[in-house]
């Protein structure tokens, strides 16, 4: 038992190596003494591509296996079918990542245009006085005005309450502090 699930393992190991096709046993029909033989672990190649000679292959070579052996095989065909479905369910798992992360690319690009913008407008507020910023920032919601604020320079951050009226300067005052919760 341990010898087969040896040479399964070897075989697999070939198969994963090489991207070809191993034969564990092969034999001649032609005589019933070579039909079965053990392997010991000091007998068994080192690659098993070095001990396969093509020219013993015939029509009449047969695959010789005992009940233990083709229990074996059910038992590695299911190990086969599960390590496929798991790889079938990491690759799924693996295309949602790739389809979350192109998603987070383009949320993050529509970020930095986003910021791009704000700072090219908070220097255009930054050129222009409280009576002309007035009408427009009655207009605004108050993260826009929020958000030019934050990318104004210092200096020029007080002309933005001075063009709101008291209460919505004060309103955004506690936002800005973070004492109240933007709507």
């Amino acid at each position: 038992m341990k010898k087969t699930i040896l040479l399964v393992g070897i075989i697999l190991i070939a198969l994963g190596v090489s991207g070809g096709i191993a034969y564990l046993f092969i034999f001649n029909n032609d005589d019933e003494q070579n039909m079965a033989t053990d392997f010991s672990e000091s007998e068994i190649p080192d690659s098993l591509a070095d001990s396969i000679s093509f020219d013993i292959i015939s029509s009449d070579t047969v695959i010789v296996m005992d009940e233990t052996a083709v229990d074996d095989t059910i038992d590695l065909q299911a190990v086969v079918d599960s390590l496929y479905n798991q790889m079938l369910l990491l690759q799924i798992k693996l295309d949602e990542y790739k389809y979350g992360n192109s998603r987070l690319k383009k949320e993050l690009e529509i970020s930095k245009q986003q910021v791009a913008s704000i700072k090219g407008l908070s220097k255009t507020y930054e050129s222009m006085k409280p009576k002309e910023m007035k009408p427009i920032l009655s207009n605004l919601d108050d993260g826009t005005i929020i958000a030019i604020y934050n990318n104004m320079s210092n200096r020029n951050k007080k002309m933005v309450f001075q063009a709101l009226t008291p209460k919505r300067a004060a309103e955004i005052t506690e936002k800005l502090a973070g004492l109240k919760e933007s709507e």
